[in-house]
């Protein structure tokens, strides 16, 4: 410890601080000690400490006590610091991150720097026209089944956006839209469970929204459309194709979630996703599609026997129920026995706790 002599002889060592939060110790800065410190508020960092060994003995006990009841504010705090492990690891986000430290008045926006030899042009977005393959009405009848199967238990849509975006759609029937990968799959989505004979164009909707859906995995642009139209193919390969496409399906579906940052809350967004992020949608819009996607990717991955997709620093809360919808009753048939919001942690219920889950729900169904 460094020490020096004032004058009147003493010697005077100097003070350091007890503790130092997560983001100083990251960055190596000096932290104050406070809670949250003058560097975190400085440049709005998320300031977090880890407990002492005196503490953590504590909380042991207490949550013990308890029954290891989850605590929101430390699974927050775990959501900080793996999101700052992973902005300190981007290259995209690290030269931000420097220049907030050096000069925050200058500092370079989150971007690629030296990323490829130069950028190309996109690929031409294949533009088949869905209202040559179905009328209207056609539309509406397959959209109606849709939502009286498939949208009770995977309520990513609105209902009431879904009619406006139709009525819009065939109103302007010559102009090509981003909600038509949404469309085209609703519709053959709608034909598979109607319960007649298939409408003749079913396989021609499925092949619509495909390609629609291959020029997201390059497109600069990412939008929450597109996650909405991964987790319906994600249903149709499900109830039609082999566990290998829908398996591939749901991992696609999940790193789309991760790109628009649905994965994360607004307040606890990392900029590791602030180039692609799409915050055009409420935040409710962004839980349905996070948790149905995360459902999915993981029952299809321990039923097919492969790995999940597990996004970092996830801090998406649970979304509110809704009447005469069962999603949320899906959501806690895999949800943690903890109850945590964690997806790292997520695991299939044991059979004494997944008894009692399943009767819960109101009525029987066909997932």
């Amino acid at each position: 410890m460094s020490s020096h002599t004032d004058t009147s002889g003493r010697i005077r060592t100097r003070q350091r601080a007890k503790r130092a939060c997560e983001m100083c110790k990251l960055r190596k800065r000096k932290c104050d000690g406070h809670e949250p410190c003058t560097c975190c508020i400085r440049y709005e960092y998320h300031c977090a400490f880890k407990p002492s060994p005196r503490e953590k003995k504590t909380i042991s006990k207490s949550s013990t006590a308890l029954g290891d009841e989850p605590d929101a504010q430390r699974l927050s705090d775990r959501a900080g610091a793996n999101q700052a492990h992973m902005e300190a690891n981007s290259g995209t986000a690290f030269p931000h991150l420097l220049g907030m430290i050096l000069n925050p008045q200058s500092a370079p926006n989150v971007h690629g720097f030296s990323w490829n030899l130069g950028p190309r042009d996109e690929p031409l977005e294949l533009s088949t026209n869905m209202t040559g393959l179905i009328s209207k009405e056609e539309m509406e009848e397959l959209a109606s089944h849709y939502l009286k199967k498939i949208h009770p238990v995977y309520g990513v849509l609105d209902p009431e956006d879904l009619q406006q975006k139709i009525d819009t759609r065939w109103n302007d029937s010559t102009t090509v839209a981003s909600y038509d990968s949404i469309l085209c799959g609703v519709a053959a989505l709608g034909s598979l469970y109607s319960g007649h004979k298939q409408h003749p164009k079913e396989s021609a909707l499925v092949q619509c929204a495909k390609e629609k859906l291959e020029t997201t995995r390059t497109s600069k642009t990412t939008l929450l459309h597109y996650a909405s139209t991964w987790i319906l193919r994600t249903i149709c390969l499900r109830s039609t194709n082999c566990p290998h496409a829908s398996w591939m399906a749901s991992c696609s579906t999940m790193h789309i979630i991760e790109a628009i940052g649905a994965h994360q809350e607004p307040e606890l967004a990392s900029l590791v996703c602030s180039d692609t992020a799409d915050v055009s949608f409420n935040e409710e819009t962004r839980r349905w599609l996070f948790w149905v996607a995360t459902v999915l990717n993981s029952w299809i991955s321990y039923e097919y026997g492969r790995s999940r997709v597990t996004p970092r620093g996830v801090s998406c809360k649970l979304p509110l129920p809704r009447k005469d919808d069962f999603t949320t009753d899906l959501i806690s048939c895999i949800k943690s026995p903890n109850g945590s919001i964690q997806t790292v942690t997520i695991k299939l219920l044991p059979s004494k706790s997944l008894c009692p889950a399943l009767r819960a729900l109101h009525s029987p169904m066909m997932l």
